[in-house]
Parts: structure tokens; C-alpha cells; sequence
């Protein structure tokens, strides 16, 4: 059945779709296989999306479930091994893409007016400020933004070529951190450092470079946020080897393309993926476009399939034939039910709230 927007009638129906979950504590619960405009991925882009819901109160381990939109082969994708909480959602991107996140829960444990410590690179900093053993007493503090000239900086610092910054974090169990990303707003470039081993670094030399207070930025570039545009996302690599319990120091040096530049930014933001977690996300608003994201390793065809969830014993627990819908229309669940209804209010990773439509 086509839905038409245009002759929208403002009463529930429900819709009767195969279906054959009951009682199943996992579930399909809210399907887009027209997405145009409803949502955007990690990559600025409109992939078709699946949403599960566990129904029930316990936590449940997905690395025993499945998807796939042919039935013959019920293994075509299979889910990682991160854990969806009692009553909560998951939005699965069927981009084709087939990307697998070990993280359960995100939280940006650095942001955006935080305070820091810092130096004005007037000379060249004390060796070992990048180190966790080094005594950052007599340095400034300051919030996040800090730099000088965009009207973005909350630390208005005088006009200097350099600024080095570090920033104290506390880690509690490193075994339980899937991934770790660095998102920076800067101008014009910067090299990043965790526990005083580089992890990051943009438009200012190549990797493992000695980087002067003096030194020019590789070009002039201006900073984001204040542009509205979304900030770059460094992944940082090997952190079992990095990390350690208990207090860990990032630290980060921002250049200038010249000192008689008329503006200069600097404002970090540290987020990290755990495996268990028992609490929600928490992200900053400014980069949550860029956490990362499940895919499948395929997409929906609008109208053409149907659409299963199966556990390894190949059971198909749950099951959905896709009708053909317009662009940006849902279709979904209400509280855990097993009755299907179009949405034109799509709530992709959260409750379907909104009334259900019917043309």
C-alpha cells in the first residue's frame, strides 16, 4: 500500500502485517526502507534503518542474534557482541556497509567548557609536559574554547603563535573501553598526545614530527563550530597500551599559520565507548553525528522483502514483511505490541510516540 502524505487521516488503524513474535524479549520494532531525509548517518548520509527493542526489563547480549532479508540464509548479518539494556533501542543502519561497533553505551568525557591547563607558547614548553608524571602546577587554567579572535573562545588568551593544553581524566576499568575518538575544534593545527604518545594530528607536520612553538600551521584554516559545521573524529588506536586505570593526561599543542594571524581556536572534546554499561548515552550535543554507528551488510528493498530476526540456533524469533511505503514513512511498534502502524513521525532509537496514519 503506497502512503500519500497529502490525504493524511488523523485516526489509528492498525496494520496487519506477518508477524509470528509473541512474547519475544527482543524484537523488531520501527523499519524505514525509504529513508530520504529523516535521518543521517555517522557519514552525512540517508541510509535505509532498523530499530530492535528489547521488551523486557533484563539486559540482553547481542552476539546470539541475527538479521537478514533472505530467508535461506538467516546468517547474513550478525549481530556484535555489545549488550542492549532492559526497555531501551538500537537503530541498525541497512547501508550495506556491514560495520560492527564493539560499544554498548558512548560518553564524552571531555567537553566543551571544561577546564584546562595551559601555556602560551611564547618559548618552548618544560620537557615532559606531555607525560602524566609532569607538574602542570604553575601553568593557567582556563575553559574550552580557548584562543582568541572568533568570538568562540570562552579563555581569551593574548596573541601567540602556539598554546599547549592538557587535561586530566579518570578511568576506572580500561578493560571495559571498546573505543575512544577525538573530536578537536582548531585553528589552524594541532598535534594530540594520550599519556605523552601522539594519537592525533592535523594540518601541522606528519606523524611523530617535533612541532616548535613557532612553527606555521601547514595552511590557514578556520575553525568549525562557529560555522556550524561538524567537527573531524580521530579514532584512537592501540589504547590497551595507552590507557591505564586511574588518572590519564590528554594533551594537545595548537599552532597557528603565523603569528600575526587574526584568530586562533582550541576546544577538545574526549568521548569514549564502553562494552557493559548499565546507564544511558551521554554525548555532547556538538558530535554526536559522529558516533559511530551499526550497518548491515545489507539495505532494504521498499516493498520487495521481508525483513527477519533470528537467534544462532537458526530460530527466526521475529519477522516483518516490508509494505511499500513513500519516502521518510515507518513503520513500527507501539510499547512492545505485536501490531504494525505507518509512521510519518519516525522516532529512529527511541519510543514511537507519535500518532499512527493511515491513507
Amino acid at each position: 500500500m503506497i502512503f500519500d502524505s497529502s490525504v493524511l487521516k488523523y485516526f489509528v488503524l492498525f496494520i496487519l502485517l506477518y508477524t509470528n513474535s509473541h512474547s519475544q524479549n527482543l524484537i523488531l520494532n520501527e523499519i524505514m526502507s525509504s529513508n530520504t531525509n529523516s535521518y543521517y548517518d555517522e557519514f552525512g548520509e540517508t541510509p535505509d534503518w532498523i530499530e530492535l527493542f528489547n521488551n523486557s526489563s533484563e539486559n540482553i547480549n547481542l552476539e546470539s542474534y541475527l538479521l537478514s532479508d533472505d530467508k535461506s540464509n538467516l546468517q547474513k548479518w550478525i549481530l556484535p557482541a555489545i549488550q542492549i539494556n532492559g526497555n531501551e533501542y538500537l537503530l541498525i543502519n541497512a547501508s550495506g556497509k556491514d560495520i560492527k561497533t564493539q560499544s554498548s553505551s558512548w560518553y564524552t568525557i571531555i567537553n566543551k567548557g571544561d577546564y584546562w591547563k595551559y601555556f602560551l607558547g611564547t618559548k618552548e614548553p618544560p620537557s615532559g609536559w606531555k607525560e602524566i608524571s609532569f607538574n602542570d602546577f604553575s601553568w593557567n587554567i582556563g575553559q574550552t574554547g580557548i584562543g582568541y579572535g572568533d568570538d568562540d573562545d570562552q579563555t581569551i588568551i593574548e596573541e601567540v603563535n602556539s598554546v599547549y593544553l592538557r587535561k586530566s581524566f579518570n578511568i576506572s576499568d580500561k578493560n571495559n573501553i571498546s573505543e575512544m575518538f577525538l573530536n578537536i575544534d582548531y585553528d589552524d593545527g594541532f598535534v594530540a598526545y594520550l599519556n605523552g604518545k601522539e594519537v592525533a594530528r592535523a594540518n601541522l607536520g606528519v606523524n611523530g614530527e617535533f612541532i616548535s612553538s613557532n612553527t606555521s600551521a601547514d595552511v590557514a584554516i578556520e575553525a568549525r563550530l562557529y560555522q556550524n559545521q561538524k567537527l573531524e573524529t580521530f579514532f584512537i588506536n592501540g589504547l590497551d597500551s595507552i590507557l591505564v586505570d586511574g588518572i590519564n593526561i590528554l594533551s594537545i599543542q595548537v599552532n597557528n599559520f603565523g603569528s600575526s594571524s587574526s584568530d586562533l581556536s582550541a576546544i577538545p572534546f574526549l568521548t569514549i565507548g564502553l562494552k557493559v554499561s548499565e546507564e544511558e548515552n551521554n554525548v555532547a550535543e556538538e558530535i554526536i553525528s559522529s558516533i559511530p554507528t551499526l550497518h548491515t551488510n545489507f539495505s532494504l528493498a521498499n516493498g520487495e522483502e521481508t525483513l527477519y530476526l533470528s537467534n544462532n540456533f537458526g530460530e527466526i524469533i521475529d519477522s516483518v514483511k516490508l509494505p511499500e511505503t513513500d519516502s521518510d514513512i515507518s513503520i513500527g511498534r507501539k510499547n512492545g505490541a505485536t501490531e504494525w502502524f505507518y509512521f510519518n513521525q519516525p522516532t529512529p532509537g527511541s519510543e514511537n510516540i507519535f500518532n499512527c496514519f493511515l491513507s
